[in-house]
């Protein structure tokens, strides 16, 4: 899979343990790419994992499950519980990632993961002497390994984090019955500043092996923003839940190359001459605005005035907004957040001759429009002494741009 890929973890709703990611993940893999190919990763990852394993062979199923119409996995791994050292976790989880040649930013991500614990645990425990305890056993390789195998393949880059479902309660553990989240969780949470949610009633719903993957994963790609869906994943626990079901649904989509958000920013001014406007329209654009422009209005006692507006991307709005104040001497800037659809276009070049003289311009092409690039025409009509309109008629019908448009129909852009 060429294009990049959008991964959305749904975990509001039962949380994240490492097995239910896993199984989701694979639960997605196989509606994307078909069911052989998750049997063969699952035979080839437990034959690699069992070559440099020394203890009891392990193997992987999946167990199809499903909650009130959805249907995903829940991953059996045979002699999972089979304890590690802090070295043979790292060892076994950076062999299984090299032998998968998958991208490397996943194997940096596995290995976060893995120091995002061990953060964690020094931290809970006060002390770097760290006992691993549920964390030092085979299946922790199996959840930290595996998934990074699947990103790699889906193309994964970029995702959507919702809110964590931590659970409430408490929970058994090593250390006697502790409340939830425990205090890997609770480290790693405020550490990364999650937003979190203290759901389901009756313990805990994310695991540090799960908060630990999230952490990792959202300090390596970015977040994506407008998204088009195209399928879901499901992974299921072991726990039952009284009010929900025990899942987390992954889905995967592509971004969005026709929707985005921009600001508008917005000022009244009623002693600035239109010809300052002029110049703040050049200065702005210039300073990275999308579009300026100003309109005549009526403020109190009918004084007559201007409404500036400029249309700025997200990242330049602070900067924009000081140029505004800077330029008109206006006292503020009102902001507003909008969305907007964007047609697709795309830009060409052409080489072509003119009045026996070799020339060049770029071509904007949309779904519905054809046009030359308006710093283009007015270059070539001054260099030509032709009026702009009768050049771009000109330019329009000129042989290699007809060729494009021919080109194009056929490829059915």
């Amino acid at each position: 899979m060429s294009e990049h890929k959008v991964l959305a973890l749904d975990v509001a709703t039962a949380g994240i343990s490492g097995d239910m990611f896993v199984s989701g993940l694979l639960n997605l893999y196989e509606r994307m790419s078909g069911g052989n190919l998750v049997k063969e990763l699952l035979t080839s990852f437990s034959e690699k994992l069992n070559s440099l394993n020394q203890f009891n062979k392990i193997s992987l199923e999946l167990e199809r499950k499903s909650y009130q119409g959805f249907t995903g996995y829940k991953i059996i791994i045979e002699n999972e519980k089979q304890k590690i050292s802090i070295q043979e976790l790292k060892d076994y989880s950076n062999q299984l990632l090299k032998s998968f040649e998958i991208d490397p930013k996943y194997e940096k991500i596995g290995n976060e993961v893995i120091d995002i614990l061990l953060d964690a645990e020094k931290h809970a425990h006060e002390t770097d002497h760290i006992h691993l305890h549920e964390l030092g056993m085979l299946d922790t390789v199996i959840d930290i390994a595996l998934p990074m195998i699947i990103m790699s393949r889906l193309n994964i880059d970029t995702v959507q984090i919702s809110p964590i479902a931590l659970g409430n309660g408490t929970v058994d553990t090593a250390h006697g019955v502790l409340p939830v989240p425990p205090p890997a969780v609770a480290h790693i949470s405020q550490k990364y500043s999650f937003r979190t949610i203290a759901e389901p009633d009756g313990g805990e719903a994310t695991t540090p092996t799960g908060i630990a993957m999230i952490a990792a994963i959202q300090n390596n790609l970015k977040e994506a923003k407008e998204v088009i869906w195209e399928e879901n994943g499901y992974g299921f626990g072991t726990r039952t839940w009284s009010d929900r079901g025990n899942f987390l649904r992954v889905r995967i989509g592509h971004p969005s190359t026709t929707a985005s958000s921009v600001k508008v920013l917005e000022t009244n001014i009623d002693d600035v001459s239109a010809e300052i406007l002029g110049n703040v329209i050049d200065e702005l654009m210039q300073k990275n605005a999308l579009d300026v422009s100003y309109y005549p209005i009526l403020m109190k006692k009918g004084r007559p005035a201007y409404c500036l507006r400029v249309i700025s991307k997200d990242k330049d709005c602070e900067s924009i907004s000081e140029e505004i104040m800077r330029l008109t001497g206006t006292l503020g800037v009102r902001v507003f957040n909008i969305d907007r659809h964007i047609g697709e276009r795309n830009i060409y070049s052409i080489k072509s001759t003119y009045d026996d003289t070799e020339i060049e311009f770029d071509v904007k092409y949309s779904k519905y429009n054809i046009k030359i690039e308006y710093e283009d025409l007015k270059r070539l009509s001054e260099q030509f002494d032709v009026s702009p309109l009768l050049m771009n008629k000109q330019l329009l019908n000129a042989e290699e741009v007809q060729k494009l448009l021919n080109k194009i129909i056929e490829k059915g852009e």
